[in-house]
């Protein structure tokens, strides 16, 4: 449920931008944008709550923290601190939510940071300030947002392990890095068919009488939500990963936003002969305020040469009718003059979910995985592949949502 005048709500929702490091199907983290230290972060979740979260569902209780204890673990991991503190109060928004304080000065590298308190300790002395810092700059926020952005997909072997964890612990971390990952969700299943069914299938298998119910079922999924790095997608010069591919393939990067510092250096209003605005664009036209033409214009060549990459929110550039426009400006302008030529409507989606994969009827996942006992797992080399699957009797479903390899206890 949704409460109308809540900044929370309309920051999930999409309505009003936010610095946002994580995504699951119930809760986001974003970054606050009044800090008392670098990459404080706020776990909120999608459904509204009431500010005083003892009074919320013990399943909701428990799964928000168990969120911020994901996160935590990612904040630690990312800002290189030692521990991540969690704080649950404020009444200035009425909606549920957990602060995150990452306990900087307990590294080698040091970086003070000012908490804006009368008395301020370079490391972290046993206690903790929950007083609001300054407002954070768009540049710091964007800084801290894409190190949690910018990750590409390696080897586990790779990831640096906490210290002073246990086998399980291990697991545990390695689990919540992974590309692919086994996750507890909801399912269409028929318990008459002894499957689980595609959305598209349910109403057709309730018209013939079998029975359709939502339950839980553990299921591989792939790890997509994390991986967006910038405002404009499908653009190369405003996300980090067509940049990359653009590169790769010798393709034009045009550069269609800019930064707001570059605004007055690169758009000039002059009046046409009937009166109306009209906005000249590029460098050499730039006005005295803000950043002068050589920056202005030395951060184009960058872009194009794909050196830098500008992935928040600025002004159109190079971009027709929209160009001169904020980004809010040009997507609603955009949205408007498709439905004004029928060419499409808008639409708000926000629910962006980890990708499930899709289940073969026989051997199950798209790929071979061998289960040890509830906790193990380990995938099939590559020398042991080919797997060559056994005969069985029946095809028919398992009755657990499983394949019917399922019902055969070795081969």
């Amino acid at each position: 449920m949704k409460n109308p005048d809540c900044i929370f709500c309309k920051i999930v929702s999409g309505e009003i931008p936010s610095y946002k490091i994580y995504e699951d199907d119930d809760f986001i983290g974003i970054l606050d944008v009044f800090p008392n230290t670098k990459g404080m972060t706020l776990v909120i979740p999608k459904e509204h709550f009431d500010s005083y979260a003892f009074e919320m569902p013990d399943e909701k209780y428990s799964n928000f923290f168990l969120t911020a204890k994901r996160l935590g673990k990612i904040i630690d991991e990312k800002l290189n601190v030692a521990r991540t503190a969690l704080v649950m109060e404020g009444m200035g928004v009425n909606h549920a939510h957990i602060k995150l304080y990452p306990l900087h000065g307990l590294e080698k590298e040091f970086k003070a940071i000012n908490s804006g308190e009368p008395k301020f300790y370079e490391n972290y002395q046993g206690s903790l300030s929950t007083a609001m810092g300054p407002k954070a700059s768009d540049e710091d926020l964007k800084a801290v947002q894409k190190l949690f952005l910018k990750d590409k997909a390696k080897p586990l072997s790779e990831l640096k392990i906490p210290q002073g964890l246990d086998e399980q612990g291990k697991r545990e971390f390695l689990d919540a890095h992974r590309l692919a990952y086994l996750s507890d969700g909801p399912v269409n299943w028929s318990p008459e068919l002894g499957t689980v069914l595609a959305n598209d299938e349910v109403a057709e298998q309730i018209e013939k009488g079998n029975t359709v119910v939502r339950r839980n079922m553990r299921q591989w999924k792939l790890r997509i939500i994390n991986y967006g790095t910038g405002a404009i997608m499908s653009v190369p010069g405003h996300d980090e990963r067509d940049m990359e591919f653009a590169k790769k393939f010798n393709l034009d990067i045009v550069p269609v936003v800019i930064p707001s510092e570059f605004k007055n250096a690169a758009f000039k209003k002059i009046k046409s002969e009937d009166g109306s605005e009209i906005i000249m664009s590029g460098p050499g036209i730039g006005m005295i305020e803000g950043k002068s033409d050589n920056e202005f214009h030395k951060f184009l060549e960058d872009t194009k040469k794909g050196d830098v990459c500008f992935a928040g929110e600025g002004y159109a550039f190079n971009s027709g009718f929209l160009s001169g426009l904020t980004t809010e400006e040009a997507k609603k302008k955009i949205i408007n003059w498709i439905e004004e030529n029928k060419l499409g409507k808008r639409s708000v989606n926000y629910k962006l979910r980890d990708w499930l994969f899709s289940r073969q009827r026989y051997w199950g996942e798209p790929f071979p995985i061998i289960h040890f006992n509830e906790n193990e797992s380990k995938a099939l080399r590559e020398d042991e592949l080919p797997l060559l699957l056994p005969d069985v009797e029946s095809y028919k479903p398992s009755g657990t949502g499983e394949s019917p390899l399922a019902n055969i206890k070795e081969w």
